[in-house]
């Protein structure tokens, strides 16, 4: 009796056991983070299929094509823009479409950009878009369409913002990060070239979590630095030079100088005409010269070139133009 319980207890043994290990591997398996979804309906725009962002939300007629913003969809230029960029949720910040952030990095980096968003009342987001293009221009627009016709901050007259682009395509790897509304008052044409020297190392070596803190403290940075002197920018997000009343001062002393140096010019210029009639006093042919030579002692050529800079605002500060019709300033290159 014995024995017949124990051949029993072994066979119960050996049925049960591989059914635990099959659910423990089962339960520790890794969970990926994901986005929740809200949307089932997909934007019209190209995304890779193994996509690493999926929050889409719909653009149509219906719902002004997802757009919450005052531009005016009057060209079917503008439609197509429009219906080719991303739909998204404006509370993720971070939309990996091109699936380069790992697990952790994308959690880091959602937290940085909410931290900073809160901190300068305006959104940051990054962008990861794999993007095959032939000109650098297409980098520049596609992150100023993916700003412009997605909701952030479209409580603001002008959009105050910043975004950072990781172009992913491989032939060409490009970052791109731009500034709108009046956040480009702090980060601008020649603080660029820094913020952009200095990110590039961190892109190289595809460290994203590197990039973005390096990018978040520059502009930090420019804020104890100070905005940018002489400028506003307009409910479009142009930068424009500022008016003053004195301007209108000097130009009118201007005229007037200008006025005084004339009368004097033709002044001289009847004195000259009246000469004229002294000719009469000279005794002809009394003058003849036979023989004409020009000394030059020394010689000197001198030469400069004037270089300017000019756009929206003029002055050597301005903004660019997506196709929405806002303004905004960027930098970036291949790296």
């Amino acid at each position: 009796m014995k024995k017949i319980f124990r051949l029993i207890i072994i066979l119960t043994l050996v049925i049960v056991l591989p059914v635990n290990a099959t659910t423990t591997t089962t339960t520790t398996k890794k969970i990926n983070y994901v986005l929740s979804t809200t949307y089932a309906n997909k934007t019209g725009a190209k995304l890779e299929d193994n996509s690493g962002y999926t929050n889409l939300c719909k653009r149509d007629t219906s719902n002004n094509y997802g757009v919450t913003k005052k531009w005016e969809f009057n060209t079917d230029y503008r439609i197509n823009r429009a219906l080719n960029t991303p739909c998204v949720d404006v509370n993720d910040y971070v939309y990996d479409f091109s699936d380069v952030l790992s697990e952790e990095d994308e959690i880091y980096i959602k937290e940085s950009l909410m931290e900073f968003s809160k901190e300068f009342n305006m959104p940051a987001i990054f962008v990861s878009y794999n993007l095959p293009y032939t000109n650098d221009k297409d980098n520049e627009d596609f992150i100023a369409d993916f700003y412009d016709y997605n909701s952030f901050n479209d409580k603001d007259n002008n959009y105050d913002g910043i975004a950072i682009f990781r172009n992913s395509y491989a032939l060409d790897p490009y970052v791109r990060i731009m500034t709108f509304g009046d956040a480009q008052m702090y980060l601008y044409d020649s603080r660029y070239d820094s913020l952009i020297s200095g990110v590039k190392s961190y892109f190289l070596v595809n460290n994203y979590k590197g990039a973005v803190d390096y990018t978040l403290n520059y502009y930090r940075d420019c804020t104890n630095w100070g905005e940018l002197k002489g400028y506003y920018v307009d409910d479009f997000g142009w930068i424009h030079r500022k008016w003053y009343p004195i301007w209108g001062l000097y130009t009118f002393i201007g005229l007037i100088v200008g006025l005084i140096y004339m009368g004097i010019g033709l002044g001289k210029h009847k004195m000259v005409k009246k000469a004229l009639a002294a000719r009469e006093y000279f005794v002809k042919d009394s003058l003849n010269l036979t023989e004409k030579s020009d000394v030059f002692l020394r010689s000197h050529t001198s030469s400069y070139t004037v270089s300017s800079s000019s756009g929206g605002g003029g002055g050597g500060h301005h903004s660019s133009g997506g196709s929405s019709g806002g303004g905004h300033s960027s930098g970036g290159g291949h790296f």
